[in-house]
């Protein structure tokens, strides 16, 4: 018996108290059982409670420090390579820390034994690529993701079970695995996740049962774009380094030197931070704009409450990975509380469409209808810009030759690149415009309680799934009729038309 052998394997036992996890992710490196005494509320590398009395003097996104807060220290992703990649931005960690528990062997059993596992709040706004429990050593399968993981060999989890507890807050998923191969998640309580409570891609022989899922967090205080603007952070710091001094021209406006472009995104930053740590008013209604989730729920494209999926990212469109994902089983499982209510974005792409949309470091989109402004008569556009994306715009125009890796996902043309610093063209003479994306150029799936997609032998017994709702406004009439999407090759069958608000 496959569930016996696991026990066996298994004997060596861990009690697990915060302070295991007072510094940075868990890396389960050793088979065993890992037993929590007590909730664990993670805070990694937070500043010191000292430095961050004074509301109003007090940095938190500050990138002249010796160490970025909540993130990896220096020595962390350096001398010890505990953490890699967060300044050489290729290596598991360039995100910072992306999971609170990742489980790096076979044969693992983590016990909640009653107690949970959440973010902190403060953690929670400032971390916002986390799951708490990843099945692996990473997050995504390598090349996909929004970063560069780096060539570290690929590890993924058999033999795992999760069990008896609670599992809370967190700023994308509860529970994520990548080809994990047979996994038990039992009598476990999911709720406050932003994007999902549990996502297997490309796992086989896995048994949920006796759990409920949700309800999802509906008091998600920031965009979408605040995460790109907090995974920028390392980049910024050396970008000022290198070209503090050197003055940016944008159309239409007074040049302004780099560092005074950094300074601005992390005063507006910073200004979040108060807003939602201690209350205090935004003032510059343009940084609300930018980042305050006025609604607190899911803005990016989809939210679930469990995605069952083949394998690699569940992000492109339904029905497009649907290999290696099988012998699945659901057992008296309830979903419930998933909402979504995205703000649709713009994918610009050109004639070279092979090339990709326009993009951010991140593969983030550029939010055309946030940064431009009806500037002719003609119905033409001029670049008006934000905070975030001046800053994307100048490291595009002095790193475009020097740092592949900076740059990673980054695509801008050097017409849209004068378009934006000087005018004088017609945008809409150099891009076409395709809607039904999201912030992240994901293909918008809306609300869903549970996504089995690809799974072969599934097998479902007493589940329950409810409360499952879509706020989102209907799509923009920007780019014509919707008939089928082609942001990552949608089947007419499944996503036909507007699907945003499904």
């Amino acid at each position: 018996d496959e569930d016996e052998d696991d026990e066996d394997a298994v004997d060596d036992i861990f009690y697990l108290n915060n302070d295991d996890f007072c510094c940075g992710t868990l890396r389960i490196t050793r088979s065993g059982q890992y037993i929590l005494t007590e909730d664990i509320v993670l805070n990694f590398n937070a500043p010191p409670i000292a430095s961050s009395a004074d509301v109003y003097a007090f940095s938190p996104n500050a990138y002249d420090v010796d160490d970025l807060y909540w993130w990896p220290t220096t020595s962390q992703q350096q001398s010890t390579a505990q953490y890699p990649g967060m300044y050489t931005y290729h290596g598991l960690y360039t995100l910072g820390f992306f999971a609170g528990i990742t489980i790096e062997c076979d044969n693992v059993i983590i016990d909640l034994n009653g107690y949970s596992i959440a973010m902190h709040k403060a953690f929670y706004l400032q971390q916002r690529f986390f799951s708490l429990i990843e099945l692996s050593d990473r997050n995504f399968i390598a090349p996909q993701g929004p970063s560069n993981l780096g060539a570290a060999p690929q590890f993924y989890a058999t033999n795992v079970v999760i069990r008896n507890g609670g599992l809370g807050l967190t700023s994308h998923h509860a529970i994520h695995g990548l080809n994990a191969h047979n996994v038990r998640i039992e009598h476990v309580r999911i709720a406050q996740f932003d994007v999902a409570g549990i996502t297997l891609n490309g796992c086989s022989a896995v048994h949920i049962s006796d759990s409920a899922i949700g309800p999802q967090n509906t008091n998600i205080p920031v965009l979408g774009r605040y995460t790109h603007a907090r995974a920028l952070l390392p980049r910024l710091r050396q970008f000022v380094d290198e070209f503090g001094e050197q003055e940016m021209a944008f159309d239409g406006r007074d040049p302004i030197t780099v560092q005074q472009l950094a300074d601005t995104l992390v005063a507006a930053m910073d200004a979040v931070y108060s807003h939602v740590m201690h209350g205090v008013a935004i003032e510059d209604e343009r940084v609300r704009q930018l980042f305050i989730n006025e609604r607190g729920l899911m803005d990016a494209g989809s939210s679930y409450g469990i995605v069952l999926s083949g394998e690699g990212s569940a992000t492109v469109a339904i029905g497009q990975r649907v290999q290696n994902t099988q012998n699945i089983t659901l057992s008296n499982v309830e979903v419930f509380g998933v909402y979504n209510n995205v703000r649709e974005k713009m994918k610009a792409v050109t004639d070279d469409d092979d090339a990709g949309a326009l993009r951010g470091i991140l593969s983030d989109a550029i939010d055309w209808n946030a940064i431009l402004d009806a500037g002719d008569d003609d119905g033409d556009v001029r670049y008006v810009g934000d905070a975030y994306t001046d800053v994307v715009f100048a490291m595009n125009w002095l790193q475009s030759t020097t740092q592949w890796y900076f740059l990673h996902c980054m695509r801008i043309t050097d017409a849209i690149q004068q378009f934006v610093m000087h005018g004088g063209v017609r945008l809409s003479d150099m891009v076409t415009m395709q809607c039904n994306t999201d912030v992240q150029l994901h293909t918008n799936k809306g609300a869903i309680g549970v996504r089995i997609d690809g799974v072969t032998d599934l097998n479902v017994s007493n589940i329950y799934i409810h409360d499952v709702g879509n706020y989102a406004a209907l799509g923009s009439d920007a780019c014509g009729e919707y008939e089928v999407s082609v942001i990552s090759k949608e089947d007419r069958d499944i996503q036909s038309g507007y699907t945003g608000t499904r």
